[in-house]
């Protein structure tokens, strides 16, 4: 990103609340490559170094960034019909003079044809999804494991660029900016699980000592005495580290009571198994996923796909399992 400094200006790359994507703003603090900005409506706003760019000063050389064979960029002006903001694409050739680059993009809707873009077209992508793994999301979530649907891929009922980035069919959509959170920042790294104090006691003047066993938690936002969890909470896997989410989530929303929640017993019993893939779909409740799974397989039409999933559902789907 940079050195960055009080007085600099910066363009918003994201949408969020009041500040909009491509407004400029006027850096009022700066803490370890993220910034305090003021935001459409005066309040302060915080920015984090992947949320902002920084606006070249006037009267001062233009720097070109040193493209190479090889590089993962994102295509961040729209050039219709060549490319559009958003794609990700990969440098095939790159002009040592002009610093201009031929790409071949992710999603190979030119084949495997590669297409010339401008160098101020284009911003450098620091990882690469790959299917298995799992992501932090932009608000802070666990996504995965992550699979490659041909062009796009797939994690818990979204659909994400090879970059990353939240959208249909993996292709950022900047006219709903709440996909914004969604986008994957960066591989899950798990928190190590802290070390906790043995407990002792005595039996029959013998000392015999025992590691309690560490449980996981999750936090959930307490309304009317009730627990309301997120659809998909995270995991914690100790109970340490949920309070300590939990006391970070009532800081930033005051007022509002958070509970920690630790699994005490779990209970399972085998998952069915089908014979296909757009039934496993269904069964789990991904309608949407198995309707075009259904319609990719059949080439039904998409009512008719609809009305053939949900008939499975409500008639035919224990019928349908596999006996182990």
């Amino acid at each position: 990103m940079g050195n960055v400094k009080v007085g600099d200006k910066v363009r918003s790359l994201v949408t969020q609340i009041d500040v909009r994507a491509g407004a400029l703003y006027e850096i009022k603090t700066v803490s370890d490559g993220d910034v305090w900005v003021i935001d459409d409506v005066g309040d302060d706003f915080y920015l984090t170094s992947d949320e902002f760019e920084i606006l070249t000063v006037a009267g001062a050389p233009e720097v070109k960034p040193a493209f190479k064979v090889g590089d993962r960029v994102q295509i961040i002006v729209d050039s219709l019909p060549w490319y559009r903001t958003g794609e990700i694409a990969e440098v095939i050739r790159a002009d040592g003079g002009d610093n201009d680059c031929y790409v071949r993009f992710d999603t190979h809707r030119m084949a495997d044809d590669c297409w010339y873009a401008k160098w101020d077209h284009l911003k450098p992508v620091s990882f690469k999804i790959e299917a298995g793994k799992y992501y932090r999301t932009r608000d802070g979530r666990k996504v995965g494991p992550v699979t490659d649907r041909g062009g796009y891929y797939c994690a818990n009922e979204m659909n994400y660029n090879s970059g990353g980035e939240c959208g249909y069919e993996g292709r950022h959509d900047p006219y709903h900016d709440w996909r914004d959170k969604h986008d994957l920042i960066a591989e899950w790294v798990d928190e190590p699980v802290k070390a906790t104090a043995p407990v002792q006691f005595i039996l029959r003047n013998d000392i015999f000592s025992t590691a309690p066993v560490a449980k996981p938690a999750i936090v959930a936002l307490i309304e009317s005495g009730q627990p309301k969890p997120s659809t998909a909470p995270y995991v914690h896997a100790n109970q340490t580290l949920a309070a300590k989410e939990a006391k970070r989530l009532a800081g930033i929303h005051k007022g509002q009571a958070f509970g920690v929640y630790v699994l005490t017993q779990k209970v399972s019993e085998p998952a069915p198994s089908y014979k296909h893939e757009w039934q496993r779909f269904a069964a789990k409740g991904e309608k949407i996923s198995a309707i075009k799974e259904l319609r990719s397989v059949t080439g039904l039409g998409l009512k008719a796909a609809k009305d053939a999933v949900e008939h499975w559902i409500a008639h035919d789907e224990p019928y349908s399992r596999i006996a182990a």
